[in-house]
């Protein structure tokens, strides 16, 4: 009989555990814009670390063991903004028919992929929240970034500056990140949701986030570097 109980005991708790769990999910809408009212697309915005979906098969994620993919396309990174959670991996295909060179010196994660063609047998792993500035150390124009989230829960705005997280933990606050925040694409705001403004729009309640881009153009990419190595040297 005690046995019997302690089964129901437990029974019932993890129902209360489960309610407890499904009050606190939230939705999550959100629209970014620029100052004059013009959406922001590419704009990353994430959740606390402690955040995490209610729908997924367990409340503690892991990183994806699937590398995610940084391309290169006619001169271009591909995508240009690539948003990812801190201990992922990153592939680098070169599908150009010509070499890159691709490299960063930003401090969340410093590397090298001397000039080369095809892909690079191994990924490489970015372990430290923060962005990542990519150039190509052959064609100065070639300008991409990647966002690495201390969460498992994050996303970019679309076209329409549009994004949203679904069904996850209430939070009250967010990580906003867009390269053009800083000259050196180094700044995240954290911002509290209660300070935000609303707009309704197909019956959901989105937070506007506005952010007035610094005109400075970012530098070319050994001028970017240049600046780099300087301040780390003061």
């Amino acid at each position: 009989m005690h046995a019997l109980r302690n089964r129901v005991s437990a029974f019932i708790a993890h129902i209360f555990l489960l309610a407890s769990l499904s009050v606190q999910a939230a939705d999550y809408y959100f629209i970014v814009e620029d100052g004059s009212g013009r959406p922001l697309a590419n704009t990353s915005i994430s959740a606390p670390a402690e955040a995490h979906s209610i729908s997924a098969e367990t409340t503690s994620p892991q990183v994806s063991d699937r590398p995610a993919i940084m391309d290169q396309i006619n001169k271009t990174f591909a995508p240009g903004t690539l948003a990812i959670s801190s201990g992922q991996r990153v592939r680098f295909p070169n599908s150009d028919n010509i070499r890159h060179h691709v490299y960063s010196f930003s401090p969340a994660k410093p590397f090298e992929l001397k000039l080369y063609s095809g892909t690079p047998e191994a990924p490489i792993l970015f372990d430290t929240p923060g962005v990542v500035v990519l150039g190509c150390n052959i064609h100065d124009s070639m300008i991409g970034y990647i966002y690495i989230a201390n969460s498992h829960v994050y996303t970019l705005t679309n076209t329409q500056g549009i994004a949203s997280f679904k069904d996850i933990t209430v939070i009250d606050t967010i990580h906003v990140w867009h390269p053009s925040l800083s000259p050196d694409a180094q700044t995240i705001l954290e911002l509290k949701l209660s300070e935000l403004p609303q707009q309704t729009l197909n019956n959901e309640t989105y937070f506007v986030i506005r952010i007035t881009p610094n005109t400075a153009p970012i530098a070319p990419k050994k001028t970017f570097k240049n600046r780099l190595l300087n301040h780390e040297n003061k």
